[in-house]
């Protein structure tokens, strides 16, 4: 095994890895062009990298974060899907020496978790069969915090602490419409203390203060189960938005929407009778919610300036995948597409002066092709803990500030197996400005992004774009078998044997 160490210290850093579920890029305001606002994260990207075309591995949340603990494609970890629902091969992030939290502890660190996990299905029962549900502390975690359940507003250790607290949610009636919002929204009186996510976050600080005099290197997970739906946010954050206009999305009225490929499962059953109003509604609750987020992010900031923690702790924002919201005629929540909306995520690296490699420049923008994969190299390269590069799937970020040549990746990789117990095989690939879609039993789509960045003409059945669909094709089927891609032989046979 290699132990890589690029800092410029011998002393390790810490390292916070604050992760967000279902956030689209518009929902964060350093990634621009948005009302969203979120002056937290933003500060992270002034002192940090941001990089500006990162990708998840699977627009699912279980398949995502799998390949955070893994460093692998979610058909080699084998968390294919969300756990318990069909499409999903392993059930269970099973401990092995080769998890990230495993390589973390080798190095000497000391662990926590704290917020949403969907890395276990927590039950000893599993489809009528005795199962043994691994949580964080049975992967190496010595500190585990609130959330982990995965319950969300529904957990006991929330409700005790409304309760705890004499916190009565009070919900603002909304007004009477023919259809209900797109998505789940609620606001209530209650200030931002009565949220899930400000309870999670009392939970990281607990985590944090219990590390200030540590004679040891700490990894935290802090993981938000937001802004993934339903949007319940106070009434004064959603008044952030209530009178803000909200920018159409270009692709909104699309006329694509009606043909007949899977992203007829992401649109709403009742698209054709949404207007860009209804949505506007929907996207002023999720950006509040997305400044909530932000806000919980200023805590944790704050906490590690006071503390004298900042200057030795790297900070790593990013998010599962991220969300459709109405774009491309109306589609909601993830999945059955191959658009950017949901494949692209945040991802910022704010590393302090002492720790900083040589290259690295505070407040630049990398355009370099990032993945979700990378964040296990990058944390390992950071942390000194041992790694092969020849077993992972991702590359460490730190390598693209060294001035030497380096191999980094001219492709894009999605894949996708299914969600909420509806299966499918959908695999995206992107090289250079042109992405391919393969859509198992169903037409395939190709996409020129310099041309058309709203993804609304599909080219694969012009004539003029013939030859790169085909090398597009042939590209793929290599990288399959570069991957060890189980269905191969299939995408074979029904794409390139067919055109050759």
């Amino acid at each position: 095994m290699e132990d890589i160490n690029v800092c410029n210290q011998q002393k390790q850093p810490n390292i916070l890895l604050i992760t967000t579920d279902q956030h689209r890029l518009s929902g964060i305001g350093c990634y621009g062009n948005t009302p969203c606002q979120t002056p937290w994260i933003d500060s992270l990207a002034e002192r940090g990298v941001r990089f500006e075309t990162a990708y998840t591995t699977c627009p699912v949340c279980t398949p995502a974060r799998a390949s955070i603990m893994t460093g692998l494609y979610p058909h080699a970890h084998g968390m294919s899907a969300n756990i318990g629902e069909f499409g999903c091969l392993v059930h269970e992030c099973v401990d092995r020496p080769a998890l990230l939290s495993r390589r973390l502890k080798t190095a000497g660190y000391r662990l926590g978790y704290n917020g949403k996990y969907h890395l276990s299905s927590h039950k000893k029962i599993l489809f009528g069969l005795p199962n043994k549900p691994y949580e964080p502390a049975d992967i190496g975690f010595d500190d585990v915090g609130a959330g982990t359940n995965d319950l969300y507003a529904k957990d006991p250790g929330f409700l005790n602490y409304l309760a705890d607290n004499k916190i009565e949610i009070k919900k603002i009636t909304e007004p009477h419409r023919t259809l209900p919002l797109p998505q789940n929204c609620t606001r209530i009186e209650n200030s931002e203390e009565a949220t899930c996510s400000h309870y999670l976050t009392e939970h990281c600080l607990k985590i944090l203060d219990s590390y200030k005099n540590l004679d040891q290197p700490f990894f935290l997970w802090h993981s938000f189960d937001g802004p993934h739906y339903p949007y319940t946010v106070p009434e004064s954050f959603y008044n952030m938005y209530k009178d803000v206009p909200i920018p159409q999305w270009k692709n909104f009225n699309w006329d694509g929407a009606d043909q007949n490929f899977p992203y007829q499962m992401a649109l709403h059953p009742f698209y054709k009778s949404y207007t860009w109003e209804d949505w506007s509604e929907t996207i002023r609750h999720y950006y509040a919610y997305c400044t909530l987020i932000d806000r919980q992010i200023g805590r944790i900031l704050a906490f590690l300036e006071q503390n004298n923690l900042a200057e030795n702790t790297v900070v790593i924002f990013t998010a599962d995948h991220g969300e459709s919201l109405g774009d491309h005629g109306g589609m909601k929540n993830k999945g059955w597409h191959h658009f950017e909306s949901t494949h692209r995520i945040p991802l910022i690296l704010t590393i302090p002066p002492p720790y900083q490699p040589q290259g690295y420049i505070p407040g630049s923008v990398k355009n370099d092709w990032a993945s979700i994969l990378d964040i296990f190299p990058t944390i390992c390269s950071l942390a000194g803990a041992p790694y092969r590069n020849e077993d992972l799937h991702g590359m460490s970020l730190l390598s693209l500030f060294e001035k030497k040549e380096i191999k980094w990746r001219d492709k894009i990789f999605v894949e996708f197996n299914g969600v909420r117990n509806i299966g499918a095989n959908m695999l995206t690939f992107r090289h250079k400005n042109i992405k391919y879609g393969w859509n198992a039993g169903s037409r395939y789509e190709l996409y020129d992004l310099e041309k058309d960045p709203e993804e609304t003409i599909n080219l694969a059945d012009d004539p003029g774009y013939a030859k790169i669909l085909h090398d597009m094709q042939v590209m793929l089927h290599d990288f399959l078998i570069e991957m060890k891609y189980p269905g191969e032989n299939q995408f074979r046979h029904t794409r390139l044997d067919k055109a050759e």
